[in-house]
């Protein structure tokens, strides 16, 4: 079993395990398990594009409060 995950500091190639702390977790953005033997499967078998695009609506999300909130006041 592994993951994936989205960090804000650029990937080491080190293998940092999460388990074991050696990623803090204020450093994540987003993570995706990838299970074996998979119970859950997307259909897009797209773990990575996934993940990333966790990581963008994640950082997108105040932006688009905020303009949600403008428009309502309108």
């Amino acid at each position: 079993m592994g993951a994936l995950a989205v960090s804000t500091r650029p990937d080491t190639g080190r293998s940092e395990s999460m388990r074991s702390g050696e990623w803090r977790g204020e450093e994540m953005v987003a993570a995706c398990l990838v299970q074996a033997s998979p119970y859950v499967v997307p259909a897009d078998d797209r773990f990575e594009e996934n993940a990333v695009l966790i990581a963008a609506v994640r950082n997108a999300l105040p932006e688009l409060i905020r303009l949600a909130r403008l428009g309502l006041k309108a």
